[in-house]
């Protein structure tokens, strides 16, 4: 009776080791990749088979855009607090209330029209089948109405 009990709970050690094992060397990869400082900078590294020039020169030009973006996501997060104000005050669209609502519309485009910008000018600097490949990936998160303004940051 006892050797049939050994023998489960030998193979479902093994199993287990072995499921582990193989989830841990399958998943490596990635997290030493998440765990680096610049993870979205290898990413795209890795994704876009940058060169070490290309890499350089994209990483300088996020770099650059970045006090811009950081700019506009302060002015988008001030045009939220005054809409959601504005809203919480009335029970009805008011004149100001149709203001803040224009203001909130020309900063998220002007918003999109500058990431826009910035990523045909990073996909310049790709191989041209991967810089189609970035524009489409990067476009489809800028032009997707309502998804949160940080997660268009992630990259």
């Amino acid at each position: 009776m006892r050797r049939p009990i050994l023998v489960l709970l030998i193979a479902l050690t093994v199993s287990l080791v072995g499921y582990f094992l193989c989830y841990e060397l399958a998943t490596r990869p990635a997290k030493t990749l998440l765990a680096a400082p610049d993870c979205g900078q290898a990413w795209l590294c890795r994704e876009f088979h940058l060169t070490g020039a290309q890499e350089a020169k994209i990483a300088k030009m996020h770099d650059d855009y970045r006090p811009t973006c950081e700019r506009m996501c302060q002015r988008i997060a001030e045009a939220n607090g005054k809409l959601d104000g504005l809203i919480a005050e009335s029970h009805t669209v008011t004149p100001e209330i149709e203001a803040a609502l224009k203001e909130w519309a020309l900063l998220q485009n002007d918003c999109r029209q500058a990431m826009l910008q910035h990523v045909y000018a990073v996909s310049a600097e790709m191989s041209v089948e991967d810089g189609k490949r970035y524009v489409k990936m990067a476009t489809a998160r800028i032009v997707t109405p309502g998804m949160a303004h940080a997660s268009l940051l992630a990259h």
